[in-house]
């Protein structure tokens, strides 16, 4: 099993937009694949209760349909920093606990497998942990998602060295265009990245309105992980 760790420059980069279209890819080419969002914030209120919208696509789209609690087994109500969202409804999130939790998902027979972090590398889930303590202790190769905008290469950059310094491995980076309009200099930062960052680049997705994952695929290839 191909087992990977999908994190972000920031908040709303298209982490979930990104590992969809990693799971379609995989599927394209005859393999099994699924993808947990070990900890959400927000949700809606379903027929089957509250769910957050992003790990429900995760459910409908691996090739296993697995329990909603497999997918997300940790859901805060808001949509806030983790820390505070759980906070708020005197909930204590521990990085172990999630991490162990997660790790059960490597049972399932499949040929890969992607957990998707909340928001940024260094989100905190509480006073002492961020969501890098959870990446820690799951100890697999990370996929960073830059949003492409102005600022992406600091954070890029920042979070690539955070990673590094827990002795981790950066597996590769996807540039995702985040608005309609691509941003100055747009292939130059990519380059830069490139340059900078000395990991493979695994896709340049465009903008899309509607998101049609099947046709996203053909801009990502995870092929460069495996040498």
């Amino acid at each position: 099993m191909q087992k990977y760790f999908i994190t972000g420059t920031d908040t709303d980069v298209g982490k979930t937009l990104i590992t969809r279209i990693l799971l379609t890819k995989v599927k394209q080419q005859g393999l099994k694949a699924l993808a947990i969002k070990p900890l959400a914030a927000g949700g809606v209120t379903t027929m089957q209760g509250f769910q957050n919208e992003d790990a429900t696509f995760f459910q409908q789209e691996s090739s296993l349909q697995l329990p909603y609690t497999v997918i997300n087994p940790y859901l805060l109500q808001d949509a806030l920093s983790p820390n505070i969202g759980a906070q708020r409804y005197d909930r204590i999130l521990d990085a172990k606990e999630i991490s162990q939790t997660s790790a059960k998902a490597y049972h399932y027979p499949v040929d890969y497998l992607f957990i998707e972090g909340a928001g940024g590398w260094q989100v905190p889930i509480n006073a002492t942990q961020t969501m890098a303590d959870v990446a820690q202790a799951l100890n697999i190769p990370i996929i960073m998602v830059v949003g492409m905008r102005l600022g992406c290469l600091n954070h890029a950059l920042l979070t690539a060295a955070q990673i590094r310094s827990q002795n981790l491995v950066l597996a590769g980076f996807i540039a995702n265009q985040i608005t309609p309009t691509p941003q100055t200099a747009y292939e130059e930062n990519i380059a830069t990245l490139i340059t900078h960052l000395k990991v493979p680049l695994l896709g340049k997705v465009p903008y899309s309105i509607n998101n049609n994952i099947a046709a996203l695929t053909r801009y990502i290839d995870l092929s460069p992980t495996h040498t």
